[in-house]
């Protein structure tokens, strides 16, 4: 069984879609590709994006999931929890699995919902189980929950469903298949775990609740914007707000010198907008562009001082099997 998921970028909205403002992201061409085959247990073998790892999972008597060392355990923990979840919704887990994945863990570009997604369709499918895209949706959900402490119906929404969406809550409004002009993704050669930014973000709101809570009323804002320049076609005004966009994550303190030096150096090259994608920490930083021309220069810029680029395509659908 072989499953193809694609990654996401998040347009506008980070961080806020969790407390319940909106959020708009697409689905983009960097996939995560799996395949599952009976085995006598569970093994998993993983090949990211400069890293490469491989564990056997193992069920005690008292039905608990163990593995060779606690480390790899956390290092795996949303594949384990992926994979538990598909045995919950009717799988056999006992399968060889084998996931590739053209981005960075750690990313901001969905790794962690797409190969989720890819487990949990793979092995469901390997046992004649067939849910509908919505339970896919909410079981990839559940998993990124259970791991992260916190999740918004963003990256589950948009590796299931494809194309462009603006996703409040567990309200999903598709927006179209593409987005006016040509998206530029940089990865800054540092992950940004996100259940790391989300617990920064907290402890900030813990701290100055008032402000904060503002910050993120005028992300929800930005949010709403984009999704309405996504409908109108308007590449400049959806530019301009990315730039606001990335203000106000960097005042939440979830930008980076390399991220910043990114969205700079974008700008610079002729961007409309640039901004971190993802919970930010790390990661990546997207910009976008009127011609795919100037974004590959601007690609072939980023790589000349050290950083992986790319020009992305926006994909109409999620996963494919």
């Amino acid at each position: 069984m072989e499953v193809r998921v694609p990654l996401k970028v998040i347009l506008s909205g980070e961080h806020a879609v969790v407390y319940g403002h909106p959020a708009v992201a697409a689905a983009v061409d960097m996939w995560t590709e799996v395949s599952a085959e009976p085995h006598d247990t569970t093994v998993i073998s993983t090949r990211y994006f400069g890293f490469e790892a491989g564990i056997r999972v193992k069920r005690t008597e008292d039905g608990r999931w163990t593995v060779a060392s606690e480390d790899l355990l956390d290092e795996f923990s949303y594949l384990v929890e992926a994979v538990k979840e598909a045995e919950r919704m009717g799988a056999d887990p006992d399968a060889k699995i084998e996931i590739r994945c053209e981005g960075p863990p750690g990313s901001g570009l969905g790794t962690s919902a797409s190969v989720i997604c890819g487990i949990l369709v793979a092995l469901l499918g390997l046992s004649g189980v067939e849910p509908d895209r919505d339970e896919i949706r909410r079981a990839v959900r559940n998993v990124e929950k259970r791991v992260q402490g916190r999740a918004s119906w963003t990256d589950a929404t948009v590796v299931t469903l494809g194309g462009v969406v603006k996703v409040k809550g567990d309200d999903v409004e598709r927006l179209g298949e593409g987005i006016p002009g040509h998206v530029l993704v940089c990865y800054s050669g540092t992950p940004g775990p996100t259940a790391r930014a989300l617990r920064l973000v907290e402890r900030l709101r813990e701290e100055i609740p008032a402000i904060v809570d503002g910050v993120m009323e005028e992300i929800g804002n930005v949010a709403e914007g984009v999704s309405e320049a996504v409908i109108e076609g308007d590449a400049s005004k959806m530019g301009s707000l990315m730039n606001v966009n990335h203000g106000l994550l960097s005042a939440l303190g979830v930008s980076t010198r390399e991220l910043d030096e990114i969205v700079n150096v974008a700008r610079n090259c002729g961007a409309l907008g640039a901004k971190v994608t993802g919970a930010g920490t790390g990661g990546c930083a997207i910009a976008l562009f009127e011609d795919r021309e100037t974004a590959e220069r601007c690609a072939a810029t980023l790589e000349a001082i050290g950083y992986e680029a790319w020009v992305v395509r926006t994909v109409s659908d999620g996963y494919r099997t």
